[in-house]
């Protein structure tokens, strides 16, 4: 979308200045806007749509038109509501590009632009619905709005055989969206087989902005870049995923052949988007599944899951011996791991899960970390513990903070319960837990403490759908 210059730019400034001058400091910008509405000449939202195919590729551009126009891409059917061209003249009462509240811009205000994307084919799609200032067809003196004061809103709605599910997105800047190669990540997603997405976006500009703006350029594009889903790795999707900023790449020291480790993520923050469902007692109804979270991505391409806690309190074992003889690892391989559903265990890789013996608690995340890797002991199972390390990362990667002090960042860490519970150790006369407190202690194995159930997935495992929200958990292929 554009703002038109006035033909006097200078002038046009100056008058304002001087408006701005007659009403004092604190004058009301949005007032100066409406009452210069002649600033205002048009805006234009003009859409390209990208799809490409595994056998096909296909680029589409349609500008100015303001009929309702639809399009067939490959398995897509695209669906632009009044066209793809909203114009802002003069006469418009709306007054869309006024600066305005959050409230009010993502309500009644704001200018709208609504896309609907049907997936008629028989596999499922991924798309990344793409946002960005439109270089090439701007003048070529065009100064840009900056993206920090162009709000927007995002209203996503999916409709799948009666069935219809909304989400809304709070109303941020563009600036605060993943840049990558000079275009911004609104969306990005899979669309099933039968489904519609219909989004419906708003922009407007910022209340905090200034009368420096008069005579600046909004005008933006839209891409939707979509591709033939067919069981691309749920850790190739997640990594791809450029608007995942809560999943952060571990950086290995340079002392590790880099060649032979690959890469690992770790989920961290607050409330990161790692929801998913899992063991679900009928495939068929996402009703009957619990709802897991995502601690990360192992050796480039495992997920690992964790489970809210069961409800056993119990001893980490009554003798001195390993975890393998655990009276908690005969419980969790054992009856544990016999009730989750036939699915679930499908999709469980067996794994080697590292336990380390009794060590500082004056020790960083990464060392620790450090440790687990070059730790030789480990337990082939299905399903364990989370480490010291999955635990400490949560926060935040190559955070300083020692063990004894993980309390401090409890307000960043997404595993912090206010519980006592166990870690995966080598069992030894004091072993690792994590106190209600949110600290990471040395503890006796005869203490009871609760636990949570941890398992890695197979690298095949694909995500079909879901956005990782807790109201949107992401949907594994079955």
């Amino acid at each position: 979308m554009k703002l038109r210059k006035c033909s006097l730019f200078f002038s046009c400034k100056t008058s304002l200045i001087l408006v701005l001058l007659n009403y004092g400091d604190n004058m009301n910008y949005k007032k100066v806007f409406k009452r210069e509405t002649k600033v205002i000449a048009y805006v234009v939202i003009a859409l390209t749509l990208v799809v490409i195919g595994t056998s096909y590729a296909l680029f589409l551009q349609v500008n100015n038109n303001r009929d309702n126009q639809v399009v067939t891409a490959g398995s897509l059917i695209i669906e632009y509501d009044k066209g793809n061209t909203i114009i802002v003249d003069e006469n418009d009462e709306n007054n869309c590009l006024i600066p305005q509240g959050d409230e009010t811009g993502s309500g009644t205000g704001g200018c709208k632009f609504t896309l609907s994307v049907t997936n008629t084919g028989t596999l499922p799609m991924q798309y990344n619905l793409l946002i960005y200032d439109n270089v090439e067809e701007a003048p070529s003196d065009a100064i840009f709005v900056d993206h920090s004061l162009v709000r927007h809103s995002l209203n996503k709605q999916i409709s799948k055989e009666g069935t219809n599910t909304e989400t809304v997105t709070d109303a941020k800047s563009l600036s605060e969206l993943t840049l990558n190669e000079g275009k911004r990540t609104l969306e990005s997603n899979i669309i099933e087989v039968g489904e519609t997405i219909t989004f419906s976006l708003n922009i407007w500009i910022s209340e905090d902005a200034t009368i420096d703006i008069i005579g600046q350029y909004v005008y933006l594009k839209l891409d939707v870049v979509g591709s033939v889903f067919e069981g691309s790795s749920a850790a190739k999707l997640l990594t791809s995923d450029q608007s995942n900023s809560s999943l952060e790449e571990i950086e290995l020291p340079s002392t590790y052949n880099t060649e032979e480790m690959k890469k690992e993520y770790r989920y961290t923050g607050e409330n990161p988007n790692n929801y998913v469902y899992f063991n679900c007692s009928d495939d068929s109804s996402l009703e009957t599944c619990e709802v897991w979270r995502i601690l990360g991505i192992y050796n480039e391409e495992q997920l690992k899951l964790i489970r809210d806690y069961t409800n056993l309190e119990n001893v980490y074992s009554e003798e001195d011996m390993l975890f393998d003889k655990s009276s908690i690892n005969k419980y969790l391989n054992g009856e544990f791991y016999h009730s989750l559903s036939q699915t679930s265990k499908s999709q469980i890789s067996p794994h080697v899960f590292k336990t380390i013996g009794t060590s500082s608690l004056e020790v960083t995340s990464m060392e620790i970390y450090d440790e687990e890797i070059a730790q030789e002991n480990g337990i082939l199972i299905n399903v364990g513990l989370m480490n010291a390390s999955d635990y400490a990362f949560a926060n935040s990667i190559n955070n300083e903070t020692l063990l004894s002090n993980l309390s401090s960042l409890n307000a960043t860490n997404w595993l912090y319960s206010f519980k006592d519970e166990w870690l995966i150790n080598q069992i030894n006369s004091n072993v690792y837990s994590v106190s209600n407190d949110g600290n990471i202690v040395l503890s006796s194995p005869l203490d009871k403490k609760l636990i949570r159930p941890v398992v890695y997935l197979n690298p095949n495992v694909s995500i079909v759908k879901g956005d990782g929200t807790e109201a949107n958990p992401y949907v594994l292929s079955k």
